[in-house]
């Protein structure tokens, strides 16, 4: 029992290191921030989860707003964010048989992007809505609670937002808001729901 405590103990503490590092390179790593169309960084992160939504016979529905303004982000981190989203969704409906993750790009009046990702999954079990974000928390058996934490922080830096809702009927919407840049965008902003 007492040698059982702490190979638990010694992997919580590897664990945590893990996320130390991890977050020590959100924070200290420079980001490279530039103007982009979200819908275009959208859609090339799903062109990397091809495979596996099709695999996982997830249906998906993009509704995209065309001509968003544009987003002063680093790019490869957003796209981290949005993958890790679509792999939450589709881990959260695999067992079931009607698998449907929506995701829609909205822009409010203050020139601010936000992305929604609504799946038909099992929603969060018996694990709290407020606990979602924190280190160690997952519904999925192997996981290891860092990739929400992880997304949380990337937004943050973006001076952003990530949040969670229950959908009414089943399923979560995850969703994650960003400035817009007050800076046009040489030939993006003209490629409506690209």
């Amino acid at each position: 029992m007492l040698q059982d405590l702490e190979a638990i103990s010694d992997a919580a503490e590897r664990s945590g290191a893990i996320i130390r590092r991890l977050r020590d390179l959100i924070a200290n790593r420079e980001m490279e921030r530039s103007s982009h169309n979200m819908n275009r960084l959208i859609r090339e992160a799903l062109e990397f989860m091809d495979r596996d939504i099709e695999d996982s016979g997830t249906t998906l529905h993009l509704e995209l707003r065309p001509a968003l303004p544009p987003v002063l982000v680093d790019s490869v981190q957003i796209q981290q964010v949005v993958v890790n989203l679509v792999r939450n969704a589709i881990e959260a409906m695999k067992e079931l048989p009607d698998r449907s993750l929506t995701i829609r790009s909205i822009a409010d009046d203050t020139g601010n992007v936000e992305v929604a990702f609504s799946d038909s999954g099992s929603g969060l079990g018996d694990i709290p809505i407020d606990s979602i974000f924190e280190h160690f928390v997952s519904t999925k058996r192997d996981g290891l609670g860092v990739g929400l934490a992880i997304s949380r922080s990337i937004i943050e830096a973006h001076l952003g937002h990530l949040a969670v809702e229950q959908n009414a009927d089943r399923g979560m919407t995850f969703r994650f808001r960003v400035p817009g840049a007050n800076e046009s965008l040489d030939g993006e902003a003209g490629s409506v729901g690209s």
